[in-house]
């Protein structure tokens, strides 16, 4: 359930409301209203130390991190005067609101390089001694809601700790319902989630046996083990067991991406042939015996390790050193890649939704995102950029919340090399924003590209006039609501 950042009134208001009550209870010794007026009280108190620090960290020059504080100010305390003024805001007395200037915005921090580097860290450690008061106070007001009954107020109370002072503070992790899982904590969304896409995998068919010899058997002289579902003919080096396991992720991914693309069931007519190998040399015979290609491209092949044609509908990849896990991810990842392609067709999909959508899916059904194309690589053995997928909710709520992710432009724009770990997350990110959010839109801004249109042609478009800056926007605000 998402909730919205509050300042005083709307945060007694929302409580109030939520918790109802009767008619004939005196104010006094009803709980919802001693806490709106404890709330109403403390919100002031911290909005004072907000400034407090802001006005320390104008006079370190630190002007971009003063602004966050006094943003903070502002927020708890819509009537902090000099927090909205150095916001630049002016009040609007026929709106009874202080109204932001259209281009307010911090001034650059001051200082060399160095200067700049010692301040930050003076600045980081005066944030983080006021942060254990201010926790310290919504720390126990939750507490107080809790031992009257209000659950959900004081939710929110330890909501506000993870989201603007500490998103590993241990006691509102637990009070929020997080779980400790593999040695990090997970959140409710996050389990659920997780636990959908586990029992989708199970749920889906796993085909049936071919026992009759393969084209490739015949032709390179192997003994592949094969299933046939609905929508694959996979064959391999791996025990039928695998083979089963393979073909239910396979068929997963293929629901959960038709449903994500609103394709239908028909939509790809041919089947997808999946062929898994088991070490590189298998690979390499593939490349030189089974696979049409110019002769100069075939040493380019052979160093990817894998590779998925859309054309041909095939997905090929040996596993060598790495883990089962990569094998089931990467059959997901490309499944995506492939449906994907299928929709648009005449156009090569941009860098940032084919990945974006192969990570939603493997996060989604696998808990894992160990394919990264960018880098012509798979494998959980592999040193890379990526953090574990389980991080990447909180690694972007806290981008979102910071201010720290990548321009969705920068994003949109990049080609498949230049997508960095943070682009690639916020990709990722992106995606479930749009699917969960926008569901209409997305699907509007796929059916723009697929007919021709640049990509921010086609945001404007899906989206009614706002193009990437305010998508951007509304994407921060939406992950911000969710923290």
């Amino acid at each position: 359930m998402a909730h919205l950042r509050l300042g005083v009134g709307a945060l007694a208001v929302a409580w109030v409301a939520a918790i109802g009550g009767g008619a004939d209870a005196q104010a006094k010794k009803d709980p919802k209203d001693e806490l709106a007026a404890r709330w109403s009280a403390a919100a002031k108190r911290l909005s004072q130390r907000h400034a407090e620090l802001a006005k320390k960290l104008v006079a370190k020059k630190m002007h971009e991190l003063a602004w966050e504080e006094w943003l903070h100010a502002a927020e708890l305390d819509p009537s902090n005067v000099e927090a909205e003024r150095a916001l630049g805001r002016t009040f609007d007395k026929s709106k009874s609101a202080w109204v932001a200037a259209a281009a307010a915005k911090p001034k650059k921090n001051e200082g060399t390089p160095s200067e700049l580097k010692i301040r930050a860290k003076e600045c980081a450690d005066e944030r983080l001694a006021a942060s254990a008061k201010l926790i310290d106070e919504i720390e126990m007001l939750a507490r107080w809601a809790e031992s009257q009954g209000l659950k959900e107020p004081a939710k929110d109370l330890w909501r506000r700790i993870l989201r603007d002072y500490d998103s590993r503070h241990e006691p509102a992790l637990l009070a929020t319902g997080s779980q400790f899982i593999d040695g990090r904590w997970v959140m409710p969304d996050d389990v659920a989630r997780h636990a959908e896409g586990k029992k989708r995998i199970d749920d889906s068919a796993e085909g049936d046996a071919v026992s009759e010899a393969s084209e490739l058997d015949k032709k390179l002289e192997w003994k592949l083990v094969k299933r046939r579902s609905a929508h694959f003919l996979l064959e391999g080096m791996h025990s039928d067991d695998e083979m089963k396991e393979l073909v239910r992720c396979c068929e997963a991914a293929h629901a959960q991406v038709c449903e994500a693309l609103r394709l239908d069931a028909g939509a790809v007519s041919a089947r997808i042939h999946g062929v898994f190998m088991a070490e590189a040399h298998h690979f390499d015979v593939f490349i030189d015996r089974a696979v049409d290609l110019r002769e100069n491209d075939r040493a380019r092949y052979k160093s990817l390790g894998g590779y998925a044609s859309s054309a041909k509908l095939l997905i090929a990849n040996y596993q060598g050193e790495n883990s089962w896990a990569d094998v089931k991810d990467i059959s997901v990842h490309m499944t995506a890649h492939l449906l994907l392609d299928q929709t648009l067709k005449t156009k090569p999909a941009p860098a940032w939704l084919r990945e974006g959508l192969a990570f939603w899916c493997t996060e989604r059904l696998l808990v894992s995102a160990f394919t990264e194309c960018q880098r012509n690589k798979t494998g959980a053995s592999d040193e890379r950029g990526l953090p574990d997928v389980r991080d990447w909710p909180k690694e972007v709520r806290e981008a979102a919340v910071h201010g720290t992710a990548p321009p969705l432009r920068a994003v949109m724009l990049s080609d498949l090399g230049s997508l960095t770990p943070p682009a690639m997350m916020k990709a990722w990110s992106l995606v479930d924003y749009l699917l969960t959010d926008q569901r209409e839109k997305f699907t509007a801004f796929l059916g723009a590209l697929k007919s021709g249109k640049e990509q921010e042609e086609a945001l404007k478009e899906a989206f009614g006039g706002p193009g990437i800056e305010e998508v951007d926007a509304l994407w921060v605000a939406s992950v911000k609501a969710k923290s």
